[in-house]
């Protein structure tokens, strides 16, 4: 992944600070997760797997439309709070979530 401005579904530009591989991750650092069809694709791996990483630092994850499903996806969402834009939608973009009572 590179540092190049990307564009959401939505139509939001986000201009990421770094690449993966740039990244110090601390208590400071604040992950973006822009919603995307793509979410589930493999070549993603990475930066879902530093999302485990931002967490356990105590850093921020911000996670938009299916980049939610994803997080379900690594289990990561059974044991933390979190939002999406209707409970329905995650249900149907993550087959396997079972997390409601987390859900607010």
């Amino acid at each position: 992944m590179d540092n190049r401005p990307i564009k959401t579904a939505g139509g939001l530009k986000i201009i990421p600070d770094c690449t993966v591989s740039e990244i110090d991750i601390s208590a400071d650092t604040v992950l973006l997760l822009a919603g995307a069809d793509t979410c589930h694709d493999k070549k993603l791996k990475d930066i879902l797997s530093l999302t485990e990483k931002v967490l356990l630092e105590n850093g921020t994850v911000v996670s938009m439309c299916a980049s939610v499903g994803a997080l379900n996806s690594l289990g990561i969402l059974a044991t933390r709070k979190h939002t999406s834009n209707a409970l329905n939608f995650l249900k149907l973009v993550s087959n396997q979530y079972v997390s409601e009572s987390n859900y607010s």
